[in-house]
């Protein structure tokens, strides 16, 4: 979303540019349509409203090219306004205030010469840049916030202090234009964590009103996370996949000329003994077609089984470590079937029954380790 606002900013500065081009700026009315509009006027004061229907559009351009744009990227995404005092003690000095800003668009943004002009006073030096979906930290006493938090490149020190009890902060760009403006509280629905109790407030919706206490949250940790997102905030990585069973894998299977186990699910548990003459070895992917969109998945082919049998049984063995059974986040499985299937891991059945609606997917199981 805010690279979209972005390029809307973008289309509307250029729209206006458009509108004020040379080109447009002099398709004043001619004299015969002024003469239309306005009747007859003399020379001399014809020319004065040709000038004045040539100059307004330029003073219009001008207006428009020097109107500031919006930073929709840049935000206020934590402030520590009432850390834990030095010492402990209620008169131990609040070292510790910090605020971030995030830049949540993709590309760098120059802050040199934007200041913070309400609740401190902090202007950034020339050629100052934040990173894209980068965080910068500015604080009352950036030494004292480094060594507690074992960062560096903190900003600072800013004049005056953060209000206990809330107040606005805003923040101007270097034509002094204002471009984030919102005020904290401490009362409620404020959270109240951050008052003194030694969490800051982040700003949980990136795109929300910082004005509305429901765009903020208090930090998971305390002390809050200045320099970085807050656990809630981090993007988990892509997952890595790892393949349990693929198509081939090494199998036993039973024809289904009767039961495997007397009726019971005996034959799904690990300790079932599936080295008897019923039991055969194939290769994962078991089944009988003529058709080439699934053979594809065939492996063990039971050319037997139509007419002679509606179903066959599968164990497929695969060994996990603790470790790796930790690690893991969700176990799915993709299986291919007509008419229907049950699976089960373990002894427990984790999907169907299922009968055949459409091609296979990947669906998650509902097993618990």
């Amino acid at each position: 979303m805010p690279i979209i606002l972005e390029a809307l900013g973008i289309v509307r500065y250029n729209e206006g540019l458009r509108r004020c081009s040379c080109e447009d700026a002099n398709s004043y009315p001619t004299r015969r349509d002024l003469d239309t509009i306005v009747g007859r006027k003399d020379r001399e004061q014809m020319s004065r409203e040709k000038w004045y229907f040539r100059i307004l559009p330029a003073i219009i351009c001008a207006l428009i090219f020097w109107t500031p744009q919006v930073c929709y990227g840049l935000v206020v995404s934590e402030i520590m306004y009432h850390p834990v005092e030095e010492g402990g003690s209620p008169s131990g000095d609040e070292n510790l205030e910090f605020i971030e800003l995030y830049n949540n668009k993709a590309t760098r943004e120059d802050i040199g010469g934007y200041a913070f002009t309400n609740g401190i006073d902090y202007t950034f030096p020339a050629g100052t840049m934040l990173a894209g979906k980068g965080y910068l930290v500015v604080a009352r006493d950036p030494a004292a916030v480094e060594a507690a938090y074992g960062i560096t490149g903190v900003y600072g020190p800013y004049s005056g202090r953060l209000n206990n009890d809330g107040e606005r902060i805003e923040l101007s760009n270097e034509n002094g234009a204002v471009v984030i403006s919102f005020r904290y509280n401490d009362a409620r629905p404020w959270p109240a964590s951050a008052d003194g109790a030694g969490h800051s407030i982040i700003l949980a919706k990136a795109s929300g009103d910082p004005e509305e206490a429901s765009s903020w949250a208090a930090s998971t940790l305390i002390g809050g996370t200045p320099g970085g997102p807050d656990e809630t905030q981090v993007e988990p990585e892509d997952p890595t996949l790892v393949t349990l069973v693929d198509i081939g894998h090494a199998g036993r299977y039973f024809k289904g000329t009767k039961e495997p186990s007397s009726g019971t699910i005996a034959w799904t548990q690990t300790g079932f003994n599936d080295a008897t003459a019923d039991w055969l070895d194939g290769d994962n992917g078991y089944g009988y077609s003529n058709q080439a969109e699934e053979t594809q998945w065939i492996r063990t082919f039971l050319n037997d089984m139509n007419g002679g049998y509606i179903s066959a049984y599968a164990r497929l063995r695969f060994v996990l470590t603790a470790e790796q059974i930790a690690s893991f986040t969700e176990l799915r499985a993709e299986v291919h079937y007509d008419d229907g299937y049950v699976l089960y891991l373990n002894g427990a059945r984790v999907a169907g029954p299922v009968r055949f609606t459409g091609p296979a997917t990947l669906a998650p199981l509902r097993y618990s380790t």
